[in-house]
């Protein structure tokens, strides 16, 4: 089914635009196939948004790609996850616009795992009811995302899937 765990020792690498830090040691997490874990907090006016899926998910292997079209498929990847809208969309009565994107592969042997993190100013927080998640129609091989919302008032630890993917939010306040 092409779903097994992963825990495995080895040296972290951050490719694409970003530069990296070879004597800076670390390791993926464990992950499992069709599983990400999202993570959204409000800080104020300000929404963080981190996402975290296995390389699988994304591009449909964990290697690090070495054929053209491998890494055709990671650099259209990168692209996608660059753009916010293709992972989340807020309520429009928040006014949240985007401060800064960031995407990456990480790298380990035969693993890989695809990050992005997001960052939002607010002008009105408290009407930011809900948001729909977009990741399953972008990337097929998702399945379920473990989501953490951390607002002002309450924290909520919700698993969406491809039938589960707009959340109401009670937490965000100002």
């Amino acid at each position: 089914s092409g779903k097994h765990d992963h825990d495995h020792d080895h040296e972290k690498k951050s490719v694409n635009k970003e530069k990296h830090d070879h004597d800076n040691k670390a390791t993926l997490d464990a992950h499992l196939h069709g599983l990400g874990t999202m993570n959204i907090v409000q800080d104020h006016n300000k929404i963080l948004v981190e996402l975290e899926l296995p390389g699988f998910d994304i591009v449909g292997f964990e290697y690090k790609a070495k054929t053209s079209v491998d890494k055709n498929k990671v650099n259209a990847a990168l692209k996608i996850l660059e753009n916010p809208a293709n992972v989340i969309n807020f309520t429009n009565a928040g006014n949240c616009d985007l401060k800064k994107t960031k995407s990456i592969i990480l790298e380990e042997k035969n693993h890989t795992e695809f990050r992005a993190e997001y960052s939002f100013l607010c002008s009105n927080i408290s009407k930011v009811k809900s948001l729909k998640i977009n990741v399953f129609d972008k990337f097929k091989n998702s399945e379920k995302i473990e989501l953490n919302v951390v607002g002002e008032h309450s924290t909520e630890n919700i698993i969406l899937s491809r039938s589960n993917k707009i959340i109401n939010l009670n937490s965000f306040s100002h």
